[in-house]
């Protein structure tokens, strides 16, 4: 379950659920409070079964204090930060490039798509092609940074985040990043990690 919440204004707190074959379930709302956020994330756990470590949060902002009150709660889900270095850094400049890749990898594999998209979630389709990405002189992959798409599309690619926050970790890989301290919940730059320009950007699906 990848959880995106939201930073006020248009955004959209989302919970994504899938599995190894398609996507199971997206639960969206506006403005709701932390407790509220809460209480969706415990009632979608409760609901369809999942493990708290299969629960994967966005931590950067406020997404911190929904990790703090899950904890709190005794469910132990995993927090995210996406401008955290990737697992695989040789490829991907931080842990958002490289979720999204999974996501990318999952969707065109040569064999066909082992994940499935219902069409009930054409919105979600539309956001995972709306992230560019370029290559850092490292030869690393980085994502268009979210303030670019927003200013670029109109609003912000909740859906295809929450999706990418569900990949955070898989069956056969560890952990991509756990936060456990406050000091570790905001990046150096305060926001996905992904500040540089907006020039030579391609298409990521």
């Amino acid at each position: 379950l990848g959880v995106d919440v939201a930073r006020g204004g248009s955004d959209r707190s989302v919970l994504c659920l899938r599995d190894d074959a398609a996507i199971r379930m997206i639960e969206t709302s506006r403005n709701r409070s932390t407790m509220e956020t809460t209480g969706a994330v415990i009632a979608a756990i409760r609901r369809y079964d999942i493990s708290p470590a299969h629960v994967y949060v966005d931590v950067i902002g406020v997404g911190s204090g929904l990790v703090d009150r899950l904890l709190e709660q005794g469910y132990r889900v995993q927090a995210i930060n996406f401008g955290m270095t990737a697992l695989d850094s040789e490829q991907y400049a931080n842990v958002r490039a490289e979720c999204y890749g999974r996501v990318a990898w999952a969707l065109n594999l040569l064999e066909g798509p082992t994940l499935a998209i219902p069409p009930r979630y054409e919105d979600l389709a539309q956001e995972l092609t709306w992230a560019r990405r370029q290559r850092t002189s490292s030869g690393q992959l980085r994502l268009e940074p979210k303030d670019q798409i927003r200013s670029r599309v109109g609003r912000s690619p909740d859906l295809a985040d929450a999706l990418a926050l569900a990949f955070a970790a898989s069956a056969a890989e560890p952990t991509v990043t756990v936060m456990t301290t406050a000091e570790q919940r905001t990046d150096a730059n305060g926001g996905d990690g992904d500040d540089v320009g907006d020039d030579h950007w391609v298409e990521l699906l």
